[in-house]
């Protein structure tokens, strides 16, 4: 079958895309300011009991709305038995309960699993930061309970200063203790990766390729399979159920391609998948890159100048040994690129930039014969299409919770920022205590979390 170029038929198609807008990525996307942990964040997933907020959220997240069959309807005339199976199968989704037990449908349980995910990612980050900062602020009191005999003979300042070092111990302890118990980290993956496998078979349910091939009541039930393994992913929270994907056996009796989807339906789920899907997807990708490198450079080039400052304050306060700041600079500057190399880790910006480079990549080849063909070929090319673009994106997601099991995987990635920093350290002029000092909370940051996870998808 030798491709054919697209079409020239001009469709008139919904005005609505999904809002996958390039950013201009700045001062704002720095980890401090859009991924700093929130306070107060909602336990469990609530639906807009606004319709049309909810409306704009199914066309944010990619997914076809009633209103979209509308409108295109409108615009170019759709045969009664294609507007009919069109809406059929996005009502099923939207409205329909997933199962005789669930009170939620397809769309909405999505909405779960990406609700949990978001929560679990607030909370790892939230022990994390606990850690990083309350080990930074220990280390600072530490130097300064040493220093307070020269400059409070009173010993109010250093036993202010011991006071805080314990309280932070504590503090420090009890964030590590629960991060431990409660695995956040883990259920983030485990749920993030419900959430990604939901939106594939959204696509290929509504598409109509496999394993979703057959009558509609043969592709409901092969549905309800998938959503059954999906829900078991990860059900027990142990590394090997994390590592487990829905799969399904391709249907016994498909529908020919050319049976399966008119002209008309064709054109109206192209441009969807096209814009909402593939489009959408990839411009998020290039989006956290950005994003990625942007804080990875930051991150890189504060932690060099603090360093690099160390040693020039360290010649200063040998000559203003009655300073307490310049005493103390030495020890802070180090302390504080350690901590940055600590979220370097915790945020895993070089890993997740390899993995979206490799992505998009992968789709811009998988994407290629979308809309080639005529007739018959069209149909098919645009059913292997999506088949082929659901797996690059299904080889992305399935990723997740893969360097908490990976351990050499995540041995390697965390290693890409401390190993820039350690050479650093290593030739600077530091102090031997001082050089000591920063390993030591490297060390202590990378035995708490022994993996670098990466940023979530689309909406995280």
């Amino acid at each position: 079958m030798t491709p054919q170029p697209p079409t020239n038929k001009v469709i008139k198609t919904p005005d609505e895309a999904s809002g996958g807008v390039t950013e201009k990525i700045g001062f704002k996307d720095l980890f401090f300011i859009r991924r700093l942990p929130k306070l107060g964040f909602p336990r469990e997933y609530q639906r807009p009991a606004d319709a049309e907020s909810y409306r704009k959220r199914l066309i944010r997240s990619g997914f076809i709305t009633l209103e979209d069959i509308a409108r295109h309807n409108k615009d170019n005339g759709l045969p009664e038995g294609a507007l009919k199976r069109l809406r059929a199968d996005a009502q099923f989704m939207l409205e329909e309960p997933i199962s005789q037990i669930a009170d939620a449908s397809f769309v909405d349980r999505l909405y779960q699993f990406d609700h949990d995910a978001l929560y679990y990612q607030n909370s790892y980050y939230w022990f994390n930061w606990v850690f990083i900062i309350g080990a930074f602020i220990t280390t600072i009191m530490s130097v300064i309970g040493v220093l307070s005999p020269r400059f409070d003979p009173s010993g109010t300042l250093g036993g202010f200063a011991w006071l805080i070092t314990a309280v932070c111990g504590v503090i420090t302890a009890a964030a590590s203790a629960l991060n431990q118990s409660r695995r956040p980290q883990l259920r983030w993956f485990v749920n993030r990766r419900k959430a990604e496998a939901m939106r594939r078979h959204y696509y290929l349910f509504i598409t109509r390729a496999e394993p979703y091939s057959g009558e509609p009541a043969a592709r409901r039930t092969k549905l309800a399979e998938v959503i059954t393994q999906i829900e078991n992913i990860g059900s027990s929270l142990n590394m090997d159920e994390a590592q487990k994907t829905a799969s399904v056996l391709p249907e016994v009796q498909p529908i020919p391609v050319e049976k399966r989807l008119s002209q008309d339906e064709l054109e109206f789920l192209t441009y969807i998948y096209r814009e909402r899907r593939l489009q959408a997807q990839t411009t998020w990708y290039r989006n956290r890159k950005q994003e990625f490198e942007y804080n990875s450079n930051f991150a890189m080039l504060i932690s060099a100048l603090f360093v690099s400052a160390v040693g020039l304050i360290g010649a200063l306060s040998a000559q203003l040994t009655d300073n307490f700041i310049i005493q103390l600079l030495p020890t802070a500057l180090p302390a504080l690129a350690a901590a940055l190399a600590a979220f370097h880790q915790v945020y895993g910006w070089d890993r997740q930039q390899r993995v979206y480079d490799d992505t998009v990549a992968q789709l811009r080849g998988a994407s290629a014969k979308l809309t080639y063909g005529e007739g018959p070929d069209r149909k098919s090319y645009f059913v292997e299409t999506i088949q082929a673009c659901e797996q690059v994106f299904a080889s992305e997601s399935d990723q997740w919770g893969q360097g908490l099991i990976d351990q050499e995987m995540a041995s390697f990635t965390a290693q890409t920022a401390e190993s820039q920093i350690n050479t650093l350290i290593e030739q600077s002029s530091l102090p031997l205590d001082t050089k000591q000092q920063m390993r030591a909370i490297l060390e202590s940051v990378a035995a708490s979390r022994p993996n670098a996870p990466p940023l979530p998808p689309p909406g995280n």
